[in-house]
């Protein structure tokens, strides 16, 4: 089942969160009580997958003006996952369906996503072009 998050979800959804971050490779730490400031407050923009009771996949977002154009609002995913053991069982898809739903009822002209791991052929950058998106930038990230 796919529904707003509520408060009562952010614990699950940080503990979630963490066994994502596990996954990037980068040496930057995660803080729990960052991952759980940031999702409470953006829990009105998330959306939460629960099979048995039991969240498997959330997806975050923020909504802000767009940077060239403050007129336009954009919502930007600050973090969407699906554990591992659920992915390819529709819960990525209606995550995104949701979220895409959500966001034009709050008036975002755009939604802007990001793919964490660098391979093309990843789940997620398939489901995103198969869902429309185009592809805008490519991020890199360095220690200093």
């Amino acid at each position: 089942m796919i529904r707003l998050a509520t408060k009562n979800d952010i614990d699950a959804m940080v503990d979630l969160g963490m066994i994502y971050h596990g996954q990037l490779h980068v040496s930057l730490k995660p803080s729990y009580l960052s991952v759980h400031h940031t999702m409470s407050s953006n829990i009105q923009n998330s959306f939460v997958a629960e099979v048995d009771g039991k969240i498997v996949g959330f997806f975050v977002a923020a909504i802000v003006p767009y940077m060239w154009n403050h007129d336009v609002k954009v919502g930007i995913e600050l973090v969407y996952f699906v554990h591992d053991a659920f992915r390819s069982h529709g819960c990525g898809l209606g995550l995104l369906k949701a979220m895409q739903d959500h966001m034009k009822e709050s008036g975002v002209k755009y939604l802007i996503a990001s793919v964490a791991e660098g391979d093309e052929s990843s789940i997620a950058n398939k489901l995103y072009t198969a869902k429309g998106f185009s592809k805008m930038q490519t991020s890199y990230i360095k220690e200093l």
